[in-house]
């Protein structure tokens, strides 16, 4: 039976030289048609059945989302951020504790005391009492210029509000750039997985083709053998890709504060280059905009302006101190009753300074000197920024030159892959050069996804670096794009 089989074939070929030496390869269009349209690879034709057949590979259901609901989600439950608000309470109450401390201390003292028993009087008359001694006292107490130690402490602890104000806001930011970043390599991974789920059934389909050639002795059995090579290499490249979007989903999960197991999964099925108000700016004005906008670059400011304080308030020492107290109450004892008791005093210290001076003086060096370091690294994180900068504009170039050159790469890849299966078809090629022109469509193809998304980062990184990233702005010239298949499905 296989012997007439093959004798079909071969009388087929020679009757039929219209076909040339490929009856078994339609032209590229109508391949197309078959690998997408077919029964068997429908899951292909539309976004939310390849999605489908994903979430049963990963035995888990998927959790849609877009970028802008991603960064909702991060802002509400992102623990940094959380962290980052209680620790600015926490300076908040402190600045509030200070400035209260202007007012007075008052409270009510009661005592009581049983005597029994010999006393000395004067410390030489002995005498035998038994008594029971009471005290009632309402007192009040007013260091209100604490040797001008008030005053430093207020100042301090406001800017030290201030630099834990910029820091939660600067964590704000961080949050919308690794949300955007991790996003963005999120649907990456999904758009990958789609590119290579469809390389992987054309080169199944290209080893069904080889394998039923060399049956009919059309083919080389190497061909056979680098079908089969090429599509063990497609199947761990997808499998790849697989547990690579499992990660993607663990670390965008917990950016927004979802279970690292939780499947979140874009609902877009392709991207396109977004264009942002921060590309009208030169490199000199970004520059500029970054170290007057950053808020890091804030946060260093106020902490250098609070040691500076501190270091001033070591002039207290030498500083007077003033203390207003208030006594008013009632003394007696079971015997005489209790009478009127009360006192007003009014206490003014001067000191020469902790350890004769020294002591203050090498402790106001000692502060001198952590703030002429923290000037210097405020000096270095202005460089570092500028770098970043420049890190950031050159990498956004890079990409969008980048984008430009995929593509052209695809067109010149989709052209040279149809070339190989028109000279096969004709015996002017080889079945190699078919193979070899699928695997570099696909990695063009992979290119262009990879370029876009390297340019929006870019982009997102460009507003971080420059401190312009808010939520409206993270979210600039976004659209979301899926199909309608997922849309209905969702």
């Amino acid at each position: 039976m296989k012997f007439i089989f093959r004798l079909f074939l071969i009388s087929y070929f020679l009757l039929n030289t219209s076909f040339g030496a490929n009856i078994l390869l339609p032209d590229y269009s109508t391949m197309k048609e078959y690998i997408k349209g077919s029964a068997s690879f429908s899951e292909l034709e539309k976004q939310a059945e390849f999605d489908k057949a994903l979430s049963d590979e990963l035995k888990t259901e998927f959790i849609y989302t877009d970028l802008k609901e991603c960064l909702k989600y991060a802002l509400n439950d992102n623990y940094d951020i959380k962290i980052k608000s209680k620790l600015y309470e926490e300076r908040l109450w402190n600045f509030r504790n200070s400035v209260v401390k202007i007012i007075p201390d008052i409270h009510y003292d009661y005592s009581r005391q049983e005597l029994r028993g010999d006393f000395l009087v004067g410390g030489i008359v002995p005498v035998a009492v038994h008594e029971i001694a009471t005290n009632l006292y309402f007192n009040f107490e007013w260091n209100w210029f604490n040797k001008g130690r008030y005053f430093f402490d207020v100042f301090q602890n406001k800017y030290l509000l201030n630099k834990a104000k910029a820091e939660q806001k600067f964590t704000f930011e961080e949050t919308l750039l690794k949300t955007s970043l991790a996003y963005y390599n999120l649907l990456l991974a999904k758009l990958e997985i789609e590119e290579y789920r469809a390389n992987l059934f054309e080169l199944r389909y290209y080893k069904e083709m080889a394998e039923a050639r060399f049956q009919a002795g059309l083919d080389r059995k190497y061909d056979v053998k680098r079908a089969e090579a090429d599509l063990a290499l497609a199947v761990k490249d997808y499998e790849t890709s697989v547990n690579n979007l499992r990660l993607k989903q663990a670390q965008l999960s917990s950016f927004i504060g979802l279970d690292v197991l939780s499947a979140v999964y874009p609902f877009e099925t392709e991207v396109s280059e977004r264009e942002i108000f921060i590309d009208k700016f030169n490199l000199d004005e970004l520059f500029e905009i970054a170290l007057s906008a950053r808020e890091d670059i804030k946060a260093m400011r106020q902490k250098i302006k609070a040691d500076i304080v501190k270091k001033h308030s070591n002039i207290s020492d030498v500083l007077p101190d003033f203390v207003l107290s208030y006594n008013d109450g009632l003394a007696g004892t079971r015997r005489t009753g209790l009478n009127e008791n009360s006192s007003f005093v009014f206490t003014s210290t001067i000191s020469l300074g902790k350890n004769l001076l020294a002591g203050t003086i090498t402790k106001m060096k000692a502060e001198d000197a952590l703030i002429k370091s923290e000037e210097m690294e405020l000096e270095k994180k202005k460089d570092n920024i500028r770098t970043s900068v420049l890190s950031a504009v050159l990498t956004r170039d890079n990409a969008k030159n980048g984008i430009k050159a995929s593509e052209e790469e695809f067109e010149a890849a989709n052209g040279s892959l149809k070339l190989a299966i028109g000279a096969y078809k004709t015996g002017q090629g080889t079945f190699v050069e078919v193979l070899d022109a699928q695997t570099i469509k696909t990695q063009a193809k992979l290119n262009i996804n990879r370029n876009i998304i390297d340019y929006n980062k870019s982009q997102l990184q460009l507003l971080f670096e420059t401190g312009l990233i808010t939520f409206n702005s993270a979210l600039e010239n976004y659209q979301g794009k899926y199909s309608q298949e997922v849309k209905d499905c969702g």
